[in-house]
């Protein structure tokens, strides 16, 4: 994992204490951004697997599970010896009741960052994409599912951040390559 090291100092009233902390290189700040990213301390780590799943008017499906407020996409943790993509192809017919043979889904590459609704968690997604034609009902842990466009979708507030710094933005992209 790309953990790195940092000295930390801590000050309480006359005490001060140097720590070696263990930080996730996701959260330090990244020179090829143009915004500050100001590191924070991740005690979990989570590798999962997720889908942007489109359909006919390029509306992306979003996500929500029970419990939680962020919308995602489907997808979720990997068991283990589980592929990435085998990971996703179950997870998708866990929580949307949809069958996909791994040859529906395109591999879209890896994500690290921060998780959504799990404080001080790193994430590691391996995102794969894939095209639905119908409204599946939520099953297992989802409470909500909606279609959005992906434009609308970044103004939205309650959108995890895998979702808006990358899986949107790559939807985007996606879509207007091909028009």
């Amino acid at each position: 994992m790309p953990f790195t090291s940092i000295k930390c100092e801590f000050r309480t009233m006359r005490l001060v204490q140097i720590k070696q902390l263990k930080i996730h290189k996701c959260t330090l700040p990244s020179v090829d951004r143009f915004h500050t990213r100001y590191p924070r301390l991740v005690k979990n780590f989570l590798t999962v697997a997720a889908a942007c799943l489109m359909n006919s008017e390029n509306k992306v499906l979003l996500v929500r599970k029970r419990g939680t407020s962020k919308f995602m996409q489907p997808g979720g943790k990997l068991e283990p010896g589980e592929s990435a993509h085998e990971a996703v192809v179950r997870e998708i017919e866990e929580e949307l009741g949809i069958s996909y043979a791994l040859s529906d889904l395109e591999p879209l590459g890896i994500w690290e960052g921060l998780a959504a609704n799990e404080p001080d968690t790193g994430l590691r997604a391996h995102l794969f994409a894939g095209r639905l034609e119908h409204t599946p009902r939520p099953q297992a842990e989802l409470e909500e599912i909606i279609w959005v466009d992906p434009h609308e979708a970044l103004q939205r507030k309650d959108l995890a951040p895998l979702l808006r710094e990358h899986v949107l933005p790559q939807a985007i992209e996606r879509l207007t390559q091909a028009s």
